[in-house]
């Protein structure tokens, strides 16, 4: 092979795009609980339990066993809106968002999504920030990777059939309780 079809060859390479890549859920699982978003997940799980029906007529040991499964539920429920969320270029935008969590003001603004969560509303940044990191939070906030994830919490699905019945399944073997699919769905 010529010296000129080895340059070409390598110039095809390097301009070729890279093919998009949605993210794995257990990626976008390992992402929402660096974000603490999975706990918010697990308090949903439990107010569900203790505040929807059937739960609310079971006995108290029957809710506490029943808060595994519902987590479960709960939790790949919003694994699976945030993986659709960041879409075909998914694992490129977990890449993104985790690199920024790693800096110390990704890792403020990481705070900054719980407490957000949590109050419902936009929290100030901490006063304790340089300008610089106000700059990198702003900037990260600007691209598409921030958006992409963010657009999951406008998301409104049903819970998947599938999850539903593993979970009504679990709560009847290991609960011994029978908790009917549409009660979940």
């Amino acid at each position: 092979m010529t010296a000129a079809r080895l340059l070409l060859l390598s110039a095809l390479c390097v301009a070729m795009p890279v093919a998009a890549a949605p993210a794995s859920e257990t990626s976008v699982a390992a992402l929402l609980q660096r974000l603490g978003i999975e706990r918010f997940g697990e308090e949903i799980a439990r107010d569900i339990v203790q505040a929807v029906p059937p739960f609310v007529e079971m006995e108290a040991s029957e809710c506490d066993c029943a808060q595994g499964p519902m987590r479960t539920l709960v939790i790949g429920h919003m694994r699976q809106i945030f993986t659709e969320a960041l879409g075909e270029q998914g694992a490129a935008h977990l890449a993104t968002w985790n690199a920024f969590i790693d800096t110390p003001a990704g890792a403020v603004a990481a705070d900054m999504v719980l407490a957000n969560m949590r109050t419902g509303r936009m929290q100030p940044p901490p006063d304790t920030l340089s300008p610089e990191q106000l700059a990198q939070i702003e900037a990260f906030t600007q691209g598409q990777a921030f958006w992409a994830l963010v657009s999951g919490f406008d998301q409104v699905h049903s819970f998947a059939p599938k999850r539903v019945k593993a979970a009504s399944d679990e709560m009847a073997r290991t609960c011994g309780i029978q908790v009917p699919v549409e009660a979940l769905s």
